[in-house]
């Protein structure tokens, strides 16, 4: 094997590989232009006279290169509305009126919009877009028909103040643009009275007014200066949206749910006190993953703003481990590093993975965790104790911690634990072996020592003559120190994995249960009058992930759909497994099966027979565990991820034996890989459309809504 100083070409290019994976996820997942912080609009009760939120729209002056003043002139063309949340079961509305004056009673128009819900609707009649249409939460829209208002009455300098009010119910606002064209006349210089440019910009404004918090109906009084800038939070990141039916723009249905929990979280404690309006709330969120996965897709979001990039970026990151973890593994499962190198370019040509890391889900969080647990599992298994230090129970510390992380994110890997806890037990079972091997030749050594100092040795007397008991002999001393040696290296094993497992899970739970604390309150119980005990609340979000939103056997389906868009172009975002890859890795199966049966009919035996059933069964066990899950328990798809990784690591044990054994068909056998390669690219190459989002014509796509 090749090799640059220390560094082998193999692991040069599964840098290369994994570089490249991790470059195209990241640059794919999305735009990095979202919304700032939500702000919560109320609906107006009758015995309230407060005024709506008032905008004041600004045709602005500057004073230009020569010194004169000039103000730039606006026609209003589009309000785009970004909500992120609706609290309401049905359908929620809202309503734009436009003014002369900052006064209801000088309002002159009045649009009111359907926003539809966070129930969305299943396909009708054949007619598929109709599921799609209903995404409004988290997403951009635009709502209000400026097109039945005539266009004089749009101009910033004759209606500039807009007032924007819930009709049905209250709901979290992330940010409302205004967008129009500048008025210009024949020489292009701005004009009250020119005519439109024809290009958007976003038109400047600000908070005219915004109705304070009551005391006696809120939690707290403030005056209108603060409610000022609290309600500033609806024009904190002024851009012009795109509503372009693609991920890369927009989030996909269960997205919203994770996206609609961040919103909550960022929102922090702002509630009406018992009897406001807000007493008939109907809160919405993730209910499915535990406290440790919303966590860190909630600091995406903090780090990179509310926007597809930002809640994706940690699931696309996890994604990524996956791929080094796996390597990892298969490379310490295997003995080599073609094997792993081949585990590697299956995973990323596999398309499967890709679209797990487009998902804003902790999903792909929770395997990454899983994975790790078992790489570290298995390092134990493979290699035991050497010394009861802490850089050798280190593996088993962190495989705990991982294991209990995985459980952090979703409580149903509580069933995938059992399969760490297995491969625990099994590495104690061959800690003692060589234990009771290196007892035994010690043991043997010291007896064929004592019975020789019986027939040769005279006994040892005292002074007084009295016989002495003889000192133990270096053998003796080595049969008491392999005792020794094996009772704390069996104790310090036990208590480290037991330790990391628990208490991890522990204080996982509850640190990461403390950002999240609010929005599962609102979820959970009364948020006015909470009632659950952190450990109560512990348990709602544990037992969460057994009812799933993609458990069952739909996540068997080879085209899982997360997201689709609408109109006559637009893009159908899938979790598509490669069909070359699946082929690959039923092969490898296969090979494992007959490895199988050739150890149990004893054609190979020995510790190759040992080695071979080892590489065969443990893959073959992960496979098991995520297909009996995966069809009986919920998060379906992350245990069919668990599946395919475990078919990738027999598949590349399988290719690298059929290449590097010396046998008749070696040659056939490369030529094979080659080929193989290419129709992997080939077919990755054509799910490439779904897996990054390009939007097509309906006719095309429609079939795979």
């Amino acid at each position: 094997m090749k090799k640059f100083g220390k560094i082998s070409l193999v692991t040069i290019i599964f840098f290369i590989v994994a570089f490249v994976f991790l470059a195209v996820g990241l640059g794919s997942l999305g735009t990095v232009y979202g919304t700032g912080k939500a702000y919560e609009l109320r609906l107006q009760s009758t015995s309230n006279a407060k005024e709506p939120i008032t905008f004041e729209l600004k045709n602005p002056s500057y004073v230009n290169k020569k010194g004169q003043t000039v103000t730039d002139y606006y026609m209003v063309r589009h309000i785009y509305l970004n909500v992120a949340a609706i609290y309401n079961d049905e359908d929620a509305s809202a309503k734009i009126t436009l003014g002369r004056g900052a006064s209801t009673t000088a309002s002159s128009y009045t649009y009111e919009a359907n926003l539809g819900n966070l129930k969305f609707k299943e396909p009708q009649g054949g007619e598929k877009k109709e599921r799609y249409v209903e995404n409004a939460v988290g997403n951009w829209i635009e709502p209000f028909d400026l097109s039945v208002t005539d266009e004089s009455n749009l101009r910033v300098a004759t209606y500039k103040y807009y007032k924007l009010s819930a009709a049905t119910c209250n709901m979290l606002i992330n940010e409302i643009v205004f967008a129009g064209e500048k008025l210009l006349d024949k020489d292009g210089n701005s004009s009250v009275n020119g005519d439109p440019s024809g290009d958007l910009e976003v038109i400047p404004v600000e908070i005219y007014y915004a109705p304070p918090m009551l005391d006696g109906e809120d939690v707290e009084k403030e005056d209108e200066t603060t409610a000022k800038k609290r309600a500033a939070a609806l024009i904190d990141a002024q851009r012009l949206p795109s509503l372009a039916q693609s991920s890369f723009f927009r989030f996909g249905e269960e997205e919203i749910y994770s996206l609609t929990t961040v919103a909550e979280m960022r929102l922090g404690n702002v509630l009406y006190k018992s009897g406001g309006n807000s007493a008939a709330n109907v809160y919405h969120g993730d209910r499915v993953y535990n406290s440790l996965g919303t966590s860190i897709l909630g600091l995406g979001v903090v780090i990179f703003g509310n926007s597809p990039f930002g809640l994706r970026f940690f699931p696309m990151l996890a994604s990524f481990g996956v791929l080094v973890m796996g390597y990892f593994f298969v490379k310490e499962l295997c003995k080599s590093e073609k094997a792993a190198l081949v585990f590697a370019v299956l995973y990323a040509l596999s398309n499967f993975f890709l679209g797990l890391g487009h998902f804003g889900t902790p999903l792909m969080i929770g395997v990454f965790f899983f994975v790790a647990s078992l790489y570290f599992m298995y390092l134990f298994y493979n290699r035991g104790i050497a010394k009861t230090n802490v850089r050798c129970v280190m593996p088993l510390v962190l495989s705990g911690l991982f294991c209990a992380a995985s459980v952090c994110v979703n409580g149903v890997y509580i069933l995938a634990a059992l399969g760490i806890v297995g491969l625990f037990a099994a590495g104690m079972v061959r800690q003692n072996k060589a234990r009771r091997l290196y007892l035994d030749q010690a043991i043997a050594v010291a007896e064929a020592e004592e019975a020789q100092e019986v027939a040769t040795d005279e006994p040892v007397l005292s002074e007084e003559g009295e016989p002495q008991p003889k000192p133990l002999s270096e053998s003796k001393r080595r049969v008491l120190d392999i005792v020794d040696e094996y009772k704390w290296k069996n104790s310090a094993a036990l208590a480290s994995f037991a330790t990391a497992l628990i208490v991890g899970g522990m204080l996982f739970s509850l640190l990461f249960l403390l950002p999240v604390y609010l929005p599962y309150v609102k979820l959970y119980d009364n948020p006015n009058s909470p009632r659950l005990n952190l450990f109560q609340l512990m348990g709602k979000l544990f037992a969460g992930g057994f009812v799933g939103s993609n458990g069952g056997m739909c996540a068997y389906h080879p085209f899982y759909r997360i997201f689709a868009g609408a109109g006559s172009m637009y893009a159908v975002t899938a979790v598509v497994m490669n069909t070359a890859a699946l082929l690959i890795g039923l092969l490898g199966v296969a090979y494992a099966v007959y490895k199988i049966v050739l150890v149990c009919t004893k054609k190979i035996e020995g510790k190759e027979g040992r080695i071979a059933l080892r590489r065969a069964v443990i893959p073959l066990a992960l496979i098991v565990i995520g297909a009996v899950f995966g069809a009986f328990g919920g998060g379906a798809l992350a245990f069919i991820a668990l599946v395919y990784i475990g078919m990738f690591a027999l598949a590349a044990e399988c290719v690298r034996d059929a290449c590097e054994r010396e046998w008749k068909g070696q040659s056939a056998a490369k030529i094979c890989v080659w080929v193989g390669l290419g129709i992997l690219c080939a077919v990755f190459l054509l799910f490439f459309v779904f897996t990054f989002s390009i939007p097509l014509p309906a006719l095309f796509v429609g079939n795979f809504v």
